[in-house]
């Protein structure tokens, strides 16, 4: 006898994209009403900064998991595997 585990179908990939992009501009809607005089930083239109953003956040990435796990020399060698 078999259990009804609960699982759903699958939705096909062009109406997750559609629910996905939705939901994001829900998401930048919600958070710009609620800015309360701040400004968002990232992401932004300039490619230069937002390489600059994505460098602290890939930082920042690395010293979590670091501090977490412990694994301090397994990103470094996951990085020169890549390269």
């Amino acid at each position: 006898m078999r259990i009804l585990t609960g699982k759903q179908p699958k939705m096909d990939p062009e109406a997750k994209e559609k629910l996905r992009n939705k939901k994001l501009e829900e998401r930048f809607k919600f958070e710009a009403d609620r800015m309360g005089g701040y400004e968002m930083i990232y992401p932004c239109q300039d490619a230069d900064r937002n390489a600059t953003y994505e460098g602290f956040i890939k930082k920042q990435q690395e010293l979590w998991d670091e501090f977490t796990t412990g694994n301090k020399g397994n990103s470094k060698v996951k990085d020169a595997k890549a390269t």
